[in-house]
């Protein structure tokens, strides 16, 4: 039953080729059932098939006709991305049912982190949350509830850092959602397309959805978009240019409006973004990849994490001064691991002599 278990882990953890394997080699019994519910829950799909049976990025939305010049061409793409964005929401749908029966079936130990993934995971926001993740939800806190942190770590093919995304319907309002590697390689529905520059566009936009109708008084604005306090006399033309690039990222799928020193964001349709605020840092991010046991390179690290070697370096001497990672020479390469204590450190106390 143990395998059931190690699933479960590693399916949190945003493992889930790992656990699908633990999962083969597991008995029947209730840790795997959960495991599985866990992985439909997330609806993620390790082996790389799409569950609708097509490619996951979808087709060409010019159709056949690579210059969309026929109007019949640009009306049957219309018509193919609207019955994507339809199986899109049916598959999310499905996940939140599994999600539901994961919780009917959770034994009291992982009830907790069962909840929170449920709540994290509702974009109607129907699910009971407790007070910490509702409070993430609400965009009152940025750090993932601790419990699905290790569902935050963005894949390498995803152009997306950050996995908390914001979602605006007219029935619901605006919520955060914790979308899954799978969901981004489907395409979020309703989603806006920001390109990998314009992290402080989608930081402003998602604030400014989650204020909703009261809209974001400029120093709570320019706080979520650069992470300061606001002088006017020095920031207001900045604050300025932050309005105008979020509106043009933005385009017809709603409208910002400025008055009386509070920013409004009224939508115009269903919309969705990734908020980058609640991004993992580079640092989480390493140690995520040498969590796996094998020692790597920075270049290794690099290439997993789709970072520059640079970049990678400098998060390593930063977990190197932390002792949070160690450092080995094999050769001419310097290779990082972490060493795992759990049953290391009271096994060598418990051997050494007593004085």
């Amino acid at each position: 039953p143990w395998r059931g278990w190690l699933a479960w882990e590693l399916a949190l953890v945003g493992r889930a080729p790992g656990a699908e394997r633990a999962l083969r080699a597991a008995r029947e019994g209730p840790a795997a059932r959960l495991a599985r519910d866990l992985l439909d829950a997330l609806h993620d799909n390790p082996r790389g098939d799409d569950p609708r049976g097509d490619d996951p990025r979808g087709d060409d939305p010019r159709g056949d006709n690579p210059r969309g010049d026929s109007t019949a061409n640009r009306s049957a793409a219309d018509r193919s991305a609207a019955d994507r964005s339809a199986a899109d929401r049916e598959a999310l749908g499905d996940g939140q049912a599994a999600a539901r029966r994961l919780l009917a079936g959770a034994p009291p130990f992982v009830a907790g982190e069962t909840q929170a993934l449920l709540a994290c995971r509702d974009g109607r926001g129907g699910a009971r949350a407790d007070e910490p993740t509702a409070r993430f939800l609400r965009g009152e806190a940025h750090e993932v509830p601790g419990p699905l942190s290790g569902l935050a770590v963005p894949p390498r093919a995803t152009p997306t850092r950050s996995m908390v995304w914001v979602r605006w319907d007219p029935e619901v309002g605006a919520r955060r959602f914790l979308a899954t590697a799978a969901e981004l390689a489907r395409g979020v529905p309703d989603a806006l397309e920001l390109g990998p520059g314009e992290d402080r566009s989608a930081a402003s936009l998602a604030a400014l959805l989650l204020a909703g109708p009261r809209g974001c008084p400029a120093p709570a604005l320019y706080r979520a978009t650069f992470g300061g306090a606001y002088e006017p006399a020095a920031h207001d033309g900045l604050l300025r240019t932050t309005v105008y690039r979020a509106r043009a990222a933005l385009g017809d799928r709603g409208a910002i409006d400025r008055e009386g020193g509070v920013v409004t964001l009224t939508p115009s349709r269903a919309l969705a973004l990734p908020d980058p605020r609640c991004a993992m840092d580079t640092e989480a991010r390493v140690l995520g990849v040498l969590a796996s046991g094998t020692p790597r390179s920075a270049a290794e690290i690099a290439d997993a994490l789709g970072l520059s070697i640079r970049k990678v370096q400098s998060s390593l001497r930063l977990l190197l001064d932390e002792g949070a990672c160690e450092q080995r020479r094999e050769g001419r390469q310097l290779r990082y691991l972490l060493e795992d204590t759990t049953f290391g450190a009271p096994t060598i106390q418990r051997l050494r002599p007593t004085e």
